[in-house]
């Protein structure tokens, strides 16, 4: 396993809202980094930002902390990705279709074989071939816990941004307050 150096981050867990703002616009002044994650892997592609952010430098951002393109800026070939999570995109090789763009339902059961392969090679593609730094997991919205939850130093460490899977499931206790007003331990 890969460990970080001191300049780098350490991989971690990303949520959809939080991804979004790794999109080179939106974080622009911080560096523009440009990430988007297939099939949950979030791969950090500031290194091409050729193929994944904004040509020019008139970018403006809004005050809901969104992107604006001036119409002298050109998009990159796969600009839209930026943020996002593109794995049902890149396995059924649909480019320009913003509707496969974080699309968690297809991405567990709706690609077929063929896909599913071509989804591979893109992984392995993009870890093997180009190399470009993973710098975490998504987690879908559905698979997200319970804010309340109180979780054991294990299953945080477990979940440290480096697991291969994704689990809904919690074996962590939450506290709940009786009506007596004392808290009890529950397990989920």
């Amino acid at each position: 396993m890969h460990m970080p150096t001191d300049e780098e981050d350490p991989p971690r867990n990303f949520t959809l809202q939080h991804l979004l703002k790794f999109n080179g616009i939106t974080n622009k002044a911080e560096g523009g980094e440009i990430y988007i994650s297939v099939n949950t892997i979030v791969f950090d592609v500031s290194a091409a930002k050729d193929l994944y952010g904004r040509r020019g430098d008139s970018t403006v951002v809004n005050s809901e902390g969104g992107g604006i393109c001036n119409a002298d800026d050109e998009l990159a070939p796969y600009a839209h990705f930026a943020g996002h999570e593109c794995g049902v995109a890149l396995a059924r090789r649909t480019f320009l279709d913003d509707e496969c763009l974080d699309d968690f339902e297809s991405l567990e059961s709706g690609l077929n074989e063929g896909e599913r392969a071509e989804l591979q090679e893109q992984i392995v593609k993009f870890t093997h071939t180009v190399k470009y730094p993973i710098r975490g997991r998504l987690i879908p919205p559905t698979k997200m816990r319970d804010p309340n939850m109180i979780m054991s130093m294990a299953e945080v460490e477990k979940n440290n941004g480096t697991s291969t899977s994704i689990s809904a499931s919690a074996s962590a206790s939450t506290k709940s307050e009786s009506s007596d007003g004392n808290e009890n331990e529950n397990e989920s």
